[in-house]
């Protein structure tokens, strides 16, 4: 059963591209750590104590916020 903040969370950052055509995912710092497996499919900038995540797939990009959620480092 998926929670209704995870899926307002995803509806959320998962319905505008930037201009040029990511979704965007604001995260704690410490979430890289646990996206190490996924270093060749995403692309970040680091921000201070917050970093951006950017991913071309919409289905990536679900994977990655419900994984950051369980963790606690959704910004």
């Amino acid at each position: 059963m998926v929670s209704s903040d995870v899926k307002n969370i995803i509806r959320g950052y998962l319905t505008r591209r930037t201009p040029d055509g990511y979704f965007v995912i604001p995260a704690k710092l410490e979430a890289l750590n646990h996206l190490k497996d996924l270093e060749n499919a995403i692309t970040y900038e680091i921000a201070g104590d917050i970093v951006f995540i950017k991913v071309k797939s919409r289905s990536l990009g679900e994977r990655i916020i419900r994984r950051l959620y369980r963790l606690g480092l959704i910004a």
